[in-house]
């Protein structure tokens, strides 16, 4: 049964391929990858439910061992994750279907590529891999960025480029050093040796740091996050929406990750980490208020945000981690489903300037209602979905004695509620002539609905969130046995013949 370990990436692959080679715009074409994703998303719900009672689903590629084989753990953080983006994935491919003008015939296809790289990057039990999953998933970023950008916009995927490309050379290197310390890119080996040999090598923490400024990068922290901004802002609203939901968390999933599993006991990258974490909040947050594109100001809120989850990682306690992984969740879905509403306003609207748009309130009530409840959730209002995550980090931060990490998260949170009276007085409240383009397809409306009850479910189902976080958190630091299970896992091919390296 291990072995449906891969679907959640082979699945996404055949799909971008029957789409690639499937290029007429039509209804079944848009009704085949939605479908696409409903399988999608009930099969990582189902590897939620069994990691939820079995620590680390191991299928070991063609049969070889670890470490001298290719093997993909799953656990219920990576399981929680996979199906998180297998859901917002589904909300942008109906959202998609909803669009008045059809999109260009290689984005739906490009969409599954790099859901299919973003699911490798949870699931990858080895640095090599990690890094290949990585450069799948930014192949087809790079695609979709200029696939529909204005010319005029062209130069934002500059800064895209070139510093992920910086990014990924850093991160080959770092591959490098750690084969050429250890012998071994497999995770679990690699946390064996460095507990009973390697615990004090001062080599260890120069990969750590390097690793840290790899992943805080790909993560859009501070000061790494030049790229980010007018990059999404000029991405068509479904695009956003995929990117802000998913590409920051593999940075930040990456670190936890790595931290937990290879450099639990380096105080220096968490140090920095912690350092990073207050000026992304404070400076992304600072940012969104100058700003009056609507999708600069989130975009900048997505990187104060970010802020949030690094806090909760350089606090590194197990609240902590768990504050952390329960605010992921909460911020893919949250963050994706509020672009989506970014883009319904400015359909309506015309514009993408809050200082063009104007009673929306009175116009468009639904569309209001949905804003304000996930701007709500956002901000971290009780009993919405942000807040029990904050909640958890600034209580594990107070117990460990970070009261200016906990000061500036609190500060950054205010400043967070300000940009979004902002919007909301300007776009929504404010009286104003603006006559309303056109109407919005009801496939839009339905995928944030679907995304704000999602929501509304992980604020008030916040004890069965919590329950969720925790188990991820405890399979995250119970090293033994994912050591045991990935050496012990191994598939027969076909044949019956094992493949024992040893």
């Amino acid at each position: 049964m291990n072995t449906l370990a891969v679907i959640p990436i082979i699945f996404p692959l055949i799909t971008g391929i029957v789409l690639t080679l499937w290029r007429c715009s039509s209804a079944y074409r848009h009704a085949y990858m939605i479908l696409s994703c409903v399988v999608h998303v009930l099969f990582s719900t189902w590897l939620v439910v069994r990691t939820a009672v079995e620590p680390v689903i191991v299928m070991a590629i063609g049969g070889w061992k670890a470490p001298f084989g290719i093997v993909l753990t799953i656990d219920h953080f990576a399981a929680l994750l996979i199906a998180t983006a297998g859901i917002i994935t589904l909300a942008v491919s109906v959202y998609t279907a909803g669009e008045s003008k059809p999109p260009h015939p290689l984005r739906l296809p490009l969409m599954h590529f790099m859901l299919a790289g973003v699911c490798l990057s949870f699931s990858t039990g080895d640095f090599f891999n990690l890094f290949v999953a990585f450069e799948i998933m930014l192949m087809a970023s790079y695609a979709l960025l200029v696939l529909e950008y204005r010319p005029s916009d062209l130069k934002y995927a500059y800064s895209y480029l070139l510093l992920n490309i910086i990014g990924s050379g850093l991160f080959l290197a770092a591959g490098g050093l750690v084969y050429r310390l250890f012998g071994t890119l497999n995770f679990a080996d690699i946390s064996e040796r460095l507990l009973f040999t390697m615990g004090t090598d001062n080599r260890v923490v120069i990969i750590s740091v390097l690793m840290v400024f790899v992943y805080g990068l790909k993560a859009g922290m501070f000061p790494l996050f030049y790229w980010l901004p007018k990059s999404y802002a000029a991405l068509p609203p479904a695009i956003g929406g995929l990117f802000a939901g998913l590409l920051t968390k593999v940075g930040i999933y990456a670190l936890i990750r790595i931290l937990n599993l290879l450099f639990n006991n380096d105080p220096l990258p968490l140090l920095i980490l912690f350092v990073a974490s207050l000026f992304t909040m404070i400076v992304g947050i600072l940012l969104a208020l100058t700003h009056r594109s609507i999708r600069m100001i989130l975009s900048f809120n997505l990187i104060a945000h970010i802020g949030f989850m690094v806090l909760g990682i350089s606090i590194f306690t197990g609240t902590s981690i768990m504050g952390t992984v329960y605010y992921m969740i909460h911020h893919m879905v949250v963050i994706s489903s509020l672009f989506l509403i970014a883009g319904i306003m400015m359909n309506e609207t015309g514009s993408d300037s809050i200082d063009k748009m104007g009673n929306l309130f009175k116009q468009r009530p639904l569309l209001s209602v949905l804003f304000g409840l996930q701007a709500l959730a956002l901000v971290g209002i009780p009993p919405f979905s942000g807040f029990w995550g904050k909640l958890i980090i600034i209580a594990s931060g107070i117990s460990m004695g970070s009261f200016i990490g906990i000061g500036a998260l609190i500060i950054s949170s205010v400043l967070t509620l300000l940009s979004m009276i902002i919007i909301w007085f300007r776009a929504f409240y404010s009286e104003t002539d603006t006559v309303l383009v056109k109407h919005t397809s009801s496939l839009q409306y339905v995928s944030v609905i679907g995304l704000t009850a999602l929501s509304l479910c992980l604020g008030l189902g916040s004890f069965y969130g919590t329950n969720a976080a925790m188990r991820a958190t405890d399979q995250l630091q119970d090293l033994g046995t994912y050591q045991w299970m990935v050496n012990q896992a191994v598939v027969k091919p076909i044949g019956g013949v094992t493949n024992d390296a040893h």
